[in-house]
């Protein structure tokens, strides 16, 4: 009888070790699907402004006129200092801009009993 409950609690120790790998297992694969999509959306976008640049680049491409030209050079210089990954606007879209010097209110001081410390001692 002890044999039979032995074998038995060792199957059952077996399984439990084997559902806790397999789970361990799902939780990285849905960690790495995450990932995996993130990536495939930084590629796409990478792709997409590599062929533009390439394209750009061609000398049929540079603007006939120079104003043509000039406004060539304001995108460029609008892609280099606003122009963000998918990754980066998220992000940003995320986290709230700081507040300005000045105008976040101080919090209110607490006080404690004044049988605790005396009267009005503010709590440090």
């Amino acid at each position: 009888m002890e044999a039979a409950e032995s074998e038995y609690e060792s199957a059952l120790l077996a399984r439990l070790a084997e559902l806790e790998k397999a789970k361990a297992a799902k939780e990285t694969d849905d960690l790495l699907r995450g990932l995996l999509d993130k990536a495939g959306k930084m590629l796409d976008w990478t792709n997409g402004k590599t062929k533009d640049f390439t394209e750009g680049a061609k000398p049929e491409n540079l603007g006939k006129t120079p104003e043509e030209t000039d406004k060539k050079k304001a995108d460029l210089d609008k892609f280099m200092t606003s122009e963000k990954p998918p990754k980066e606007e998220a992000r940003r879209a995320r986290t709230p801009a700081p507040a300005k010097f000045g105008t976040t209110p101080s919090p209110p001081v607490q006080h404690r009993r004044s049988c605790e410390l005396g009267p009005r001692s503010p709590v440090l």
